[in-house]
């Protein structure tokens, strides 16, 4: 049996262990980057790690679906598609909460940015040292 949605190009097993590979790179990447970055896009302190914690949970799911499709276990697909409406629910609302807070916080963000790039102009203006100068 072929798959409609699964690349076009796999068939429906393994489409569905591609698509969940691409899933969990992407979760796992930007759960990383919220990680290392967060702090400059949120500024109240566990915020970040809340976002990035419900990637990591999404990437490892995809994970544990590529693990279970590539097993051919019965169980372990049926377990995991009683989890993953949970998941994707945490995804929807994290989703939301992230969009709002960027949207109350955009002010903030321009004119952050607006003195970062003021201080690396006029360091590298004044002595070349850039950001680094005292």
């Amino acid at each position: 049996m072929w798959c409609d949605n699964c690349l076009l190009l796999f068939p429906l097993r393994g489409g569905a262990m591609v698509l969940a590979g691409l899933v969990a790179l992407y979760s796992i990447a930007g759960a990383v980057f919220l990680f290392l970055y967060g702090d400059f896009l949120y500024f109240t302190y566990p915020e970040p790690q809340l976002y990035g914690g419900v990637g990591i949970a999404a990437g490892l799911l995809a994970v544990l679906f590529i693990i279970a499709l590539s097993n051919n276990s019965y169980m372990w697909t049926r377990v995991l598609a009683y989890l993953s409406p949970i998941v994707l629910f945490l995804l929807a609302v994290r989703a939301g909460l992230m969009i709002f807070r960027l949207d109350y916080y955009m002010y903030f963000l321009t004119w952050r940015f607006k003195v970062w790039l003021e201080k690396l102009y006029f360091g590298m203006r004044n002595n070349g040292a850039g950001i680094y100068a005292a």
